[in-house]
C-alpha cells in the first residue's frame, strides 16, 4: 500500500517476517524521498496477544513442506492499508485527492486465519516516522471485515 506525501516523497507498507504467516510478521514501512531515497524500514506495529496457535501442525500446512515450527503466541499481521486522514482533501489515499498533508492512519489485521482476524489501526503525525501504539479498531469483530 502507498500514500503520496507531497514534493515526490510517498509511503509504503507492507506485511514481512522470515515468511507468510510467521510469527514474527508484522507490518512495516519506509518512505521515499525523492532526494535521500528510500528511508529505512522501521517495524510500525507488532501487536502482542498471546494468542495460541489452533491450526494443523504438519508437513502439508508448512510453508516448504516441513513441519511447521512450534507457535509461541506472536501472531501474524496481514495486509496493511494506507490512509490520509487529511480533511482538506476528504481523506482517502492520496491517489486523486493530492498529497496527504494530514494524520496518516494505518490499518492492518492481526491472527493465525482469516475467521479469527481482527482489524487494528496505529496512526502517524509526522508523516510516516513514527507510529502510535497500535489499537483495535472495533472490539470483538472477528473475521476478515473491516478496511482492509
Amino acid at each position: 500500500t502507498t500514500l503520496h506525501l507531497g514534493n515526490g516523497a510517498v509511503i509504503v507498507a507492507w506485511f514481512g517476517g522470515s515468511y507468510e504467516g510467521a510469527e514474527d510478521v508484522g507490518i512495516w514501512t519506509s518512505v521515499r524521498d525523492p532526494t535521500k531515497g528510500w528511508s529505512k524500514p522501521i517495524e510500525a506495529a507488532k501487536v502482542m496477544r498471546n494468542m495460541k496457535y489452533n491450526g494443523k501442525n504438519n508437513k502439508e500446512n508448512g510453508p516448504y513442506k516441513m513441519a511447521e515450527p512450534t507457535r509461541k503466541g506472536r501472531e501474524p499481521h496481514w495486509n496493511p492499508v494506507l490512509w490520509c486522514a487529511d480533511s482538506a482533501h476528504g481523506g482517502g489515499d492520496g491517489a486523486a485527492a493530492g498529497p496527504c498533508t494530514g494524520e496518516i492512519i494505518l490499518y492492518f489485521k492481526v491472527g493465525w486465519k482469516i475467521p479469527e482476524w481482527e482489524t487494528y489501526v496505529t496512526r502517524s503525525s509526522d508523516k510516516g516516522r513514527t507510529w502510535s501504539k497500535a489499537q483495535e479498531l472495533v472490539a470483538g469483530d472477528h473475521g476478515g471485515r473491516g478496511p482492509v
